[in-house]
């Protein structure tokens, strides 16, 4: 179940048609293939919405009806030689974006535990930056945050645990937005206007 906020953000994207579940279902089967239901339900929830990233976009969605990455009407699935897991590309982008969910429905892109988080990840970022005006924190400003033990006890009481997961915290106060990956790696501050 998304937030709010994830859920707002959702309404802000275009959302082209896509081609349905229960085709793609049989696309992948038909490619011999196994299907797994988180895969499914990443189709059914988020295909054909698109996302712009940077000067570039991701078309959401398995299986798509005309891409300009992927081969129209197939599936890109991979498996490691002699391991379990199975990874879908799981968006029509560039590969270096890394647009993969694992069998098990763990989102490979932006390193979450689900698709949804990543989702939350993208929504409160736009929340952020919606909030009044920003602008990104220098590595070196990042740094000295990080050494300093009362703003870490103060951003500590603002983890959004929706939005964190497979190794990486985020933070939302009224000022600083902070992305954690064993250390301060973004961030976000508000300018007083």
């Amino acid at each position: 179940m998304l937030t709010t906020r994830a859920s707002n953000y959702l309404k802000t994207l275009e959302r082209r048609p896509s081609i349905p579940v229960k085709e793609v279902e049989a696309i992948i089967r038909d490619q011999g293939f196994p299907v797994f239901d988180p895969w499914l339900d990443f189709h059914e929830r988020y295909a054909g919405y698109v996302d712009i990233i940077y000067l570039d976009w991701a078309i959401w969605g398995l299986v798509h009806e005309d891409s300009y990455w992927l081969t129209p009407r197939k599936a890109d699935i991979t498996r490691e030689p002699h391991r379990e897991t199975w990874y879908i590309t799981c968006a029509d982008t560039h590969p270096t974006y890394n647009y993969q969910l694992t069998d098990k429905g763990e989102f490979l892109g932006h390193p979450a535990k689900s698709f949804d988080t990543a989702v939350e990840h993208l929504a409160l970022l736009w929340e952020f930056c919606h909030m009044g005006k920003v602008r990104p924190l220098t590595s070196d400003e990042l740094h000295a945050l990080a050494l300093r033990s009362e703003f870490l006890i103060y951003i500590s009481q603002f983890l959004v645990e929706e939005a964190s997961g497979n190794s990486i915290e985020c933070y939302m106060s009224d000022t600083y937005l902070i992305e954690s990956v064993g250390g301060f790696r973004r961030g976000w501050v508000k300018i007083n206007a």
